[in-house]
């Protein structure tokens, strides 16, 4: 069985570990639904294969990287078309899709970590391995790679204690699309709900919901601060027009290097943090978050069915 299945996977196509999945339904009778999600996760088994014969080198990590997400993709697609009348289906067989490129993604970054794109993806990844086991790669990457930006910046996430719930808001140098330095100091006593990024990935819903949480409180309340990674002012400046708020929308020009991604551990956008009046935070999210932030906000049920209503306006017309 298992020498049939090394077979079947290393020829690269769905069609092999298909006709090994009839063969096995032939013997071991199941619902359609989860034939198809059986099939999902043989097919998934070559994301999660260890590529020992390729080199450490920067055009493998590459080529294998883009592999995956090649792969990715046409899962994605057999499932929209295998499981389209079984919707939970679909959402469990993607579920698996999803949890199993994640592994593969990972299992990737470090193998290549010795090689820039690799390591600069162990960084993107940081949150999700033991700080043990990003000593375990610093110390085993050649030394030019352990003294670069992403080593260095990997170090120092290492080092530092990420904030969380419970921990009181840090503030560091930013500034404003002027130019002019981003004051922090009228922010005490107030809650400060800070966002990494993230505007550009939220639905025009988020948008308008914290719109409309910006309107429904007072600033000596309230106030909603925007952090995008950005690498220059000019950069910062295209972004704020394009998404223009009435909260302030800053940066520190540091990119990966910014407290944001070290210190408060930000990696998706958006990443939330809201605080209490002593500037706690009490709040911290992966995506919005207005059920809980309703728990801190009495403004913040008010602004969700506000924005709710808008939007279905907008898709009624």
């Amino acid at each position: 069985m298992i020498h049939t299945m090394r077979n079947a996977f290393s020829i690269g196509s769905v069609r092999p570990i298909r006709r090994l999945c009839d063969n096995l339904y032939d013997r071991f009778p199941m619902e359609n639904w989860m034939k198809n999600l059986f099939l999902t996760v043989l097919a998934l088994v070559p994301l999660l294969a260890a590529r020992g014969q390729e080199p450490i080198t920067e055009e493998a990590y590459v080529r294998a990287d883009s592999l995956l997400w090649v792969r990715y993709e046409q899962r994605t697609q057999e499932l929209s078309v295998a499981l389209r009348d079984n919707p939970d289906s679909m959402r469990a067989a993607w579920q698996v899709l999803s949890d199993t490129t994640d592994v593969a993604n990972q299992r990737l970054a470090l193998r290549y970590a010795a090689v820039p794109s690799g390591l600069q993806r162990v960084f993107m990844l940081r949150g999700h391995f033991p700080k043990d086991t990003l000593r375990a790669v610093l110390a085993r990457i050649p030394e030019p790679m352990r003294t670069s930006f992403y080593g260095d910046n990997i170090r120092r996430y290492i080092e530092t204690r990420q904030l969380g719930e419970g921990d009181a808001l840090q503030t560091f140098p930013c500034f404003l699309p002027d130019g002019t330095p981003f004051d922090w100091k009228p922010l005490e006593g107030r809650q400060v709900l800070l966002i990494f990024g993230g505007l550009r990935c939220m639905s025009p819903g988020g948008r308008q919901y914290l719109d409309k949480l910006y309107e429904l409180t007072l600033r000596d309340e309230l106030e909603i601060v925007v952090f995008w990674p950005s690498g220059s002012q000019e950069d910062l400046v295209r972004t704020a027009e394009h998404y223009v708020t009435a909260y302030p929308q800053v940066s520190d020009f540091l990119q990966d290097a910014s407290p944001m991604k070290i210190l408060y551990g930000a990696q998706a956008t958006p990443t939330c943090f809201l605080t209490d009046k002593e500037g706690i935070i009490r709040v911290k999210s992966i995506g919005l978050a207005p059920d809980r932030f309703a728990e801190r906000l009495p403004a913040a049920a008010e602004a969700a069915e506000a924005a709710e209503a808008i939007e279905s306006m907008k898709q009624a017309e």
